[in-house]
């Protein structure tokens, strides 16, 4: 499995086992800014018995840095640390989250696919998911002046930086440009890709062609 496609999968599972144990997923990718400035991203920000936690969520176990850049995340918002994974890497990842009193959850006390319904109701989710953010996009589309040529660099290139330059701008500039319009730069749990705006482009510039 791709690494972006399984960290999208156990974001979803993450948010299930937060909802289960009684937290309330309060935003998703969350971005920390310093005097307007990006410096960090949280998985999840979360809430329960009026306190709330930042959330890390890792596919795999965590290693002394995770541990480390999880609490200086929720130390900067003022939340409490909490990690959702598969367990830690060694002794002293788990040492210091207990030092910190850094909260972690395991996936695996808590999630068992013991059926495959469980995991086609999983996919099925994440494809509904995705398949209503790109209709959208299209939606979004006709309510306002779609700049073909901008379609067109974005469907005929392979990558973001390829789109950029043949549209003869500056990728941050490309992906405002594509933003307006109604394309996201981003799938909904926080995945980014340019395949994601490859096929959200192709759609509206065919959407276009039977206006």
């Amino acid at each position: 499995m791709k690494q972006k496609v399984r960290s999208l999968t156990v974001e979803l599972i993450a948010e299930d086992v937060l909802t289960n144990l009684g937290y309330k997923v309060l935003a998703r990718n969350y971005r920390i800014k310093i005097e307007n400035v990006d410096v960090a991203e949280i998985d999840l920000i979360a809430e329960k018995n009026g306190e709330k936690f930042a959330v890390e969520v890792k596919a795999g176990t965590v290693s002394v840095t995770d541990i480390r850049q999880a609490y200086t995340n929720a130390l900067i918002l003022k939340y409490k640390p909490l990690i959702i994974c598969r367990g830690f890497s060694d002794e002293s990842a788990r040492i210091l989250a207990e030092k910190l009193d850094i909260e972690v959850i395991k996936l695996q006390d808590y999630i068992v696919f013991s059926t495959p319904e469980e995991v086609y109701n999983l996919l099925y989710s994440v494809m509904i998911d995705v398949l209503l953010q790109i209709t959208i996009s299209i939606y979004h589309s006709f309510e306002k002046e779609v700049d073909t040529s901008l379609l067109e660099a974005v469907i005929e290139s392979k990558s973001l930086s390829e789109a950029a330059q043949k549209a003869g701008m500056s990728v941050k500039d490309l992906l405002n440009k594509l933003e307006k319009i109604g394309l996201a730069k981003r799938a909904e749990h926080g995945i980014k890709d340019f395949n994601f705006i490859k096929l959200q482009a192709l759609l509206v510039k065919l959407a276009s062609c039977l206006r």
